[in-house]
């Protein structure tokens, strides 16, 4: 395949007189040429996660980094390319296990194009499912998320859990699956943007940098919880062991607050005696450290939970391979809401890709497609830009339509304005149901309301996405035109409520 390849080199390591995206370049390098069974990628997203300020610092991450299968990982070599977790299109293959245009997931070095000596570490992705989600919902820090809560958290239905970074890709869907098995879940997050949205999945919060860690959890929790899932460290730890309840489980996923200090200036826990006193049970998780079986339940049921709604598709994405440096240190500043990444264009579109899922695209672009998705996909981008005009968005876009997903994006100067059509979507559709479960035994021959599942996609600007205004306004229309219906008080109510908004 002709044309230019760039690579990004780790340069060094951290120091107190550099700017961290000082530590990375971009170099041209050479296209690789394919051997038989070789198969040529294109990058696709880049996974843009925590842990790899640890990779940065290499040695320098702890005062002893022996003994640890995660600190050797976690160890980028200064002056060489940068291996990371991505999700790649076939470009080329000589391959009998990969065709030209399929998907994969995996750990590759960060070049535009590339090769592997092997293909193993690579697992095709389902069809029908946007990348994008996948690498949110079904990548590693969703799938420590999901691991680390339901396997070393333990809960049990009904009771109390705080989890510390909750609007961040691993925090997200530790929530949400906390939540699935029964939980009252609440949680900390640094901005009031990320507090409703996990207000909007039913999550209470607070942000950290308006109270303390450990008046934020008295206040939402004043009987203490009995599970923690921390992030984050330091101070945050420390609150939770004033708060976690006798014989709690406290799930040690991650330190950001510590991943940027020297170890000598790392935040100390204080209280740990209360481990003794109150008998919790500590444990620190990785992925990998997970059984075979545990890794396929969450696969499956993942997989399960995106499809029924369980779990929300929330991330951030910055547009380019030439952004890398600067969307990593977004992450480090707390910039994304969910999981962050960097997404590069796609070099082919095919009957295996959307030609809705290219940056850019427009319901124009699904002329090339086959013509009664077209025809859908105008009719849709149509709604999608009047109801972005109605809440003062800049514009929207259908993105992909596949299988059971249809996804959208809508940017936005101004994040009210995406918070406040997020939570007037999920109050409407609240409302539309309490009415459906009231009538139903009586007026059976109502239209069936849409799956509550609602996916939202934040890109670097923000976003989220709504495909059942449709059957919804489908449901009114029917309720008003049935004299019986209309002449119950609660529809007399809601239609008085309907008539104002």
């Amino acid at each position: 395949m002709a044309g230019q390849n760039y690579e990004w080199i780790f340069k060094s390591r951290p120091s107190k007189s550099a700017t961290l995206t000082s530590l990375f370049e971009r170099k041209p390098c050479s296209m690789p040429t394919l051997g038989d069974g070789e198969v040529l990628f294109a990058v696709h997203i880049i996974s843009l996660d925590p842990t790899m300020r640890n990779a940065m610092a290499g040695d320098e991450a702890a005062e002893r980094t022996e003994g640890s299968s995660y600190y050797t990982m976690m160890n980028w070599t200064p002056g060489q390319v940068i291996n990371w977790y991505v999700v790649a299109q076939v470009v080329e293959s000589k391959s009998a296990d990969f065709d030209v245009g399929d998907m994969v997931m995996g750990m590759a070095p960060l070049r535009k194009f590339f090769t592997t000596p092997t293909t193993q570490q690579f697992k095709k992705l389902p069809p029908g499912i946007p990348p994008e989600t996948i690498m949110a919902s079904m990548g590693v820090t969703a799938m420590t998320g999901y691991l680390g809560a339901k396997y070393t958290g333990c809960p049990k239905a009904g009771e109390t859990v705080f989890v510390s970074a909750a609007a961040g890709a691993t925090g997200l869907v530790a929530c949400q699956t906390f939540k699935a098995l029964g939980c009252n879940v609440f949680g900390s997050a640094g901005t009031d943007q990320k507090v409703s949205l996990l207000q909007s999945l039913g999550i209470q919060a607070f942000n950290y940098k308006n109270e303390t860690y450990l008046s934020g959890m008295r206040r939402l929790c004043p009987q203490g919880f009995d599970v923690a899932f921390d992030n984050v460290g330091g101070e945050c730890l420390e609150a939770m062991l004033e708060m976690v309840n006798e014989f709690g489980r406290i799930v040690l996923c991650g330190a950001i607050s510590q991943y940027d200090t020297p170890p000598e200036q790392k935040h100390g826990i204080r209280n740990l005696f209360h481990a003794i006193a109150k008998q919790v049970h500590i444990k620190g998780i990785l992925v990998y450290g997970f059984t075979a079986e545990q890794q396929e339940d969450c696969q499956n049921t993942l997989t399960q939970w995106m499809q029924d709604g369980t779990v929300q598709d929330t991330s951030t994405i910055i547009e380019g391979f030439d952004e890398f440096p600067d969307a990593l240190m977004g992450l480090f500043a707390g910039k994304n809401t969910g999981k962050m990444m960097v997404r590069e264009a796609l070099p082919i579109c095919n009957s295996k890709i959307s030609t809705l899922d290219q940056p850019g695209a427009s319901a124009a672009a699904a002329v090339a497609a086959e013509p009664r998705i077209a025809d859908e996909a105008r009719a849709e981008h149509e709604t999608v830009q009047t109801a972005a005009a109605q809440i003062e968005l800049l514009s929207a876009r259908i993105v992909d339509q596949s299988g059971k997903f249809y996804t959208i994006e809508i940017h936005s100067t101004d994040q009210q304005n995406v918070d406040f059509a997020l939570r007037k979507l999920t109050r409407r559709y609240r409302e539309f149901a309490a009415l459906d479960t009231e009538l139903r035994p009586r007026h059976q021959a109502l239209p069936t309301l849409p799956e509550k599942s609602v996916f939202f996609r934040r890109t670097f600007k923000h976003g989220f996405m709504d495909d059942r205004e449709r059957r919804l306004d489908a449901y009114l229309s029917a309720l008003v035109a049935d004299p019986a219906a209309v002449a119950e008080p609660s529809v007399q109510r809601f239609l008085g409520v309907e008539c104002r908004a």
